[in-house]
C-alpha cells in the first residue's frame, strides 16, 4: 500500500499545494475581472424602461395682443402663437403651446384640449372678469407638457363662446429627445 504524498514527500506536498493555491487564486481573479469588465461594458438593461409621468400645467390670461387675429366665421379668431410652424421638431422632453384667442363680441365661455397624450378630453377652467367683459374677449391659454415621450403627437385645442361657437386650432409637434 503506498502512503500519502505528505507523509512520503513533505517538500513535494508543499510545492503541490502552493502551485493548487497560485492556480485557484488565478482563476478566481480571472472570473472577478471578466465579471467586472462585462457588467461595465455591457450592462445589464432593465427589465421595463423608467418612464416619468406626463405633467400638464395650464394657465390662461388675458390677451393684450395689438393687432387683430383673422376671425374664422366673423365671430372669433385663434392664434398658435407657439410652437411656429418652423419649430414643429422639439428636442426637449418639455413643451410649451400657446394659443391666442379673440372673440367680436361674445365671451369666451370655456376651453378644452384632446390629445394623443392624454386619455380624456382635459378642461380647461377660465375665470371671468366683474369689472371689464372686454378681458373676457381676449385670452391667452399656455399649455406646458413635461415628460412629453419622443415621436410625433397632436392636440385639438377647442374654444367655446357664450354662444356656443366652438373654434378649434390643430396643433402637430414631433418631439425628438
Amino acid at each position: 500500500m503506498s502512503k500519502p504524498i505528505i507523509q512520503s514527500n513533505p517538500q513535494k506536498a508543499n510545492k503541490t499545494i502552493f502551485f493548487l493555491a497560485i492556480t485557484l487564486t488565478t482563476m478566481l481573479a480571472s472570473i472577478i475581472i471578466i465579471a467586472y469588465y462585462d457588467y461595465n461594458t455591457y450592462p445589464i438593461p432593465h427589465s421595463t424602461p423608467i418612464v416619468k409621468p406626463l405633467e400638464i400645467d395650464v394657465t390662461v390670461q388675458p390677451w393684450y395682443g395689438t393687432t387683430d387675429l383673422a376671425y374664422g366665421y366673423g365671430k372669433y379668431g385663434i392664434e398658435v402663437e407657439s410652437p411656429k410652424p418652423d419649430q414643429l421638431s422639439i428636442a426637449t422632453e418639455n413643451v410649451t403651446l400657446k394659443i391666442n384667442v379673440i372673440s367680436k363680441g361674445w365671451v369666451i365661455q370655456y376651453a378644452y384640449f384632446f390629445s394623443d397624450l392624454v386619455e380624456d378630453k382635459v378642461h380647461i377652467p377660465i375665470s371671468f372678469s366683474n369689472s371689464n367683459w372686454i378681458t373676457d374677449l381676449k385670452k391667452t391659454f399656455t399649455i406646458n407638457f413635461s415628460n412629453v415621450p419622443d415621436g410625433s403627437h397632436t392636440v385639438d385645442f377647442f374654444v367655446v363662446l357664450h354662444d356656443g361657437t366652438t373654434g378649434i386650432a390643430k396643433i402637430n409637434f414631433t418631439v425628438n429627445t
